[in-house]
Formats: structure tokens, C-alpha cells, sequence
């Protein structure tokens, strides 16, 4: 081979292994492992949620909130609620995310527990309309609920941390906590003094009249009888 053809095609060597390089080694990485943004299940906010409605195991809360007001029990009991629990709920419950949505669902709705839902939680907004969210099974590796908008096809996953908070509303309703009473400062043991007893003090009587001497005590004579 001459040495013109083999420094050819050493150089069209050298520009092919560039090539591969920079279009390939060099490239960030693949889409595919990148983490897809969690789509949502819903997107409203907080203060558009005037009613929370959540049931399951034959029990059931139920809050409302008057324009600009503050939560209300409605059931089990009547009368105010815990503002920051309920918040806390909320908070995470109006603008729903989905870790996953699932796109190949060929198996019923039993097999994610969604043909009789356990679990249930409706929020009312303040144009009067309602929109529930069935919760299923959890997931094989306990991270995650299968869940569904009432009428809506796609099933989601939705984080376990989420739908727990939602249990416990259920199981322990949020009546507002009973205020700690505070230690009022215990005053003094009374110390009760006893005075000593004394003894009267004996006198002599007084004298009536000037340059008296003072009368003096004398003991009665002794009489012998005469032998």
C-alpha cells in the first residue's frame, strides 16, 4: 500500500472516531432517564375548596368553610376544627400531583382496588361543583395509592404520604385541641405563729395616795402554844 493512500486513510480514520465522540460520548444523557414531571390530578387552589368530604369503613368527615371563614365539622360532630390540620391536608390535596400516570391499564378496575374504592375524599369548590377522587389498592412497594377521578379514565398513582394524611382526617377527626391549662404560681405556705404563753404579771397595788409607801407583804406570825 503507498504511503499516500495509508496516511488517507488514516486521516478519514481520525475524523470518523471525532465524529462518533462528539455526537455520541459527549452527548448529555438520555432523555429516558431523566424524571418526568408528575403530572396532576387535579389543579385547584386552596382557597378555592370551601367542602371536604372523605368516607370509608362505614365512617365519614365532612368540613365546610363559609367565604373567607374558617373550617367547621359538619360530621361526625358539629362545631369548629382544627384549623392547622385541616390546612395541612389541603395544602396538599387541592393541587394534587400524580408521581404516575398509567397508560396501559388492560386488567379491570378490581385489580387496583378501584371497582369499590375503600376510600373516598370530595372537594367541593366555590362555584357549587364536586369532584370526588376514588383510592384502591396500594402499590407492590407501598409508596404509592392507585387512584381515580370519579368519571375520568386514566388511573394515577398518588403518594402513600398523601392518602395516609387523608386517613387520619378520617380516623381521627380534627376537633380542635384542648387548650393546656397553665400553672398559676402557688402562693406561700401560711406560717401561723403561735405566740408563747406568758404568765400574768403580779404587782403591787398601786399606792392612792402621794408619798404612800408602797404596801409590802408580810408572812402571819407563827403562835406556839404554851407547854
Amino acid at each position: 500500500m503507498k504511503p499516500r493512500t495509508t496516511l488517507i486513510l488514516l486521516a478519514v480514520l481520525v475524523v470518523l472516531g471525532g465524529y462518533v465522540y462528539w455526537t455520541e460520548l459527549r452527548q448529555p444523557a438520555s432523555s429516558a432517564s431523566t424524571t418526568p414531571t408528575p403530572a396532576p390530578v387535579w389543579s385547584y387552589a386552596a382557597e378555592q375548596v370551601v367542602g371536604i368530604t372523605i368516607q370509608g369503613g362505614g365512617k365519614q368527615v365532612r368540613l365546610t368553610r363559609p367565604a373567607n371563614g374558617a373550617w367547621q365539622l359538619e360530621t361526625p360532630q358539629a362545631g369548629p376544627a382544627d384549623q392547622d390540620r385541616v390546612t395541612a391536608v389541603l395544602d396538599s390535596l387541592a393541587p394534587l400531583q400524580a408521581s404516575r400516570t398509567l397508560t396501559d391499564t388492560t386488567g379491570s378496575l378490581a385489580d387496583y382496588g378501584l371497582a369499590q374504592p375503600a376510600l373516598s375524599v370530595t372537594l367541593r369548590l366555590t362555584d357549587g361543583s364536586d369532584h370526588a377522587l376514588e383510592i384502591g389498592d396500594i402499590t407492590p412497594p407501598q409508596t404509592d395509592y392507585y387512584v381515580q377521578v370519579q368519571g375520568q379514565a386514566p388511573i394515577q398513582l398518588v403518594s402513600a404520604s398523601t392518602v395516609q394524611s387523608v386517613q387520619d382526617l378520617l380516623n381521627q377527626p380534627p376537633f380542635p385541641p384542648t387548650p393546656t391549662p397553665t400553672e398559676s404560681a402557688t402562693p406561700a405556705a401560711l406560717q401561723i405563729v403561735t405566740p408563747a404563753a406568758t404568765q400574768p404579771a403580779t404587782s403591787a397595788p398601786a399606792s392612792t395616795e402621794p408619798g404612800t409607801p408602797a404596801p409590802t407583804l408580810t408572812q402571819p406570825a407563827t403562835v406556839t402554844p404554851a407547854s
